[in-house]
């Protein structure tokens, strides 16, 4: 079902009003609300999810997969809604929490951002966003882990898609020289793994029923 939802989006290079704390904070408590209000849904009953984005180890709850920021609705500086459900699919919840560390921490090496300021702190916005979405310390490494097979699981198909010609990544790769960005957030990544794992570990969980593993 189809419906409108008043607000706007930011678009690539994203906007300072976007990026702020309070909406990494908004962000986090809407990822969980999702998961909450979806962990009740039967996903055994429905077939045809999409596979491209979504969690490989499948799970109970529908994730969205796609949380860029063009798909957050803002009003007022706030994050009201997310949108563009098509790469919707079964998944444990860290997944998406991954994907939303990576696209709004972003977790990219400074040096290798093309649409978020360089400035951003990406290890303290981690650990904001996790304590937002309600991540418990004891779970810092599992989150760590996730974030990096989700990594690894999307760079893969982004590689696949390009070996299959499909000009939609074939030409934005060349142009943002894809590969070498990839090495340089890789190598980054791993060092900064540790203070990362900190990070989240640091985070305080938000009261509420956690969302199903």
């Amino acid at each position: 079902m189809l419906s409108y939802v008043d607000g706007e989006v930011p678009l690539p290079p994203y906007p300072a009003w976007s990026m702020t704390d309070r909406a990494l904070d908004d962000l986090g408590r809407l990822v969980r609300r999702l998961h909450q209000a979806t962990a009740s849904f039967d996903v055994t009953g429905v077939s045809g999810w999409s596979t491209e984005w979504g969690d490989p180890d499948g799970g109970r709850l529908v994730c969205h997969n796609d949380l860029f920021p063009e798909n957050v609705v803002f009003r007022d500086g706030r994050v009201v809604a997310l949108i563009d459900f098509d790469m919707a699919s079964p998944g444990r919840p860290f997944w998406d929490v991954a994907i939303a560390a990576q696209e709004w921490a972003p977790l990219h090496a400074p040096q290798a951002r093309v649409d978020h300021p360089p400035h951003l702190d990406a290890v303290a916005r981690t650990g904001r966003l996790a304590a937002a979405y309600g991540v418990a310390p004891d779970r810092a490494e599992e989150l760590v882990d996730v974030v990096l097979a989700e990594r690894a699981h999307s760079l893969a198909h982004i590689r696949d898609e390009i070996a299959a010609g499909n000009p939609t990544w074939t030409g934005h790769w060349a142009e943002t020289g894809g590969e070498a960005l990839a090495a340089a957030d890789e190598a980054w990544l791993a060092r900064l793994r540790p203070a990362l794992v900190a990070a989240v570990a640091s985070s305080t969980e938000l009261s509420g029923t956690p969302p199903a593993r």
